[in-house]
């Protein structure tokens, strides 16, 4: 499967509390998930994606390295 999620130019959506965000980059999404001011508990979507998914399906909360 080619799976493009990384792309750093798509743009992705964040769902909290029943109010969505974005477009926001990856990058974003990795910086907020390393701050804190993104919770592991956020949905997000991008087109492309049928529904919603947990932030922890496209982006690591303990990235290595």
């Amino acid at each position: 499967m080619n799976d493009d999620r990384q792309d750093p130019n798509r743009e992705w959506y964040i769902a909290r509390g029943g109010k969505e965000f974005g477009p926001v980059a990856i990058e974003v999404l990795r910086r907020g998930l390393a701050t804190g001011t993104i919770v592991p508990s956020d949905f997000v979507w991008t087109p492309g994606l049928l529904e919603w998914v947990p932030i922890a399906d496209v982006v690591s909360p303990n990235p290595a390295g």
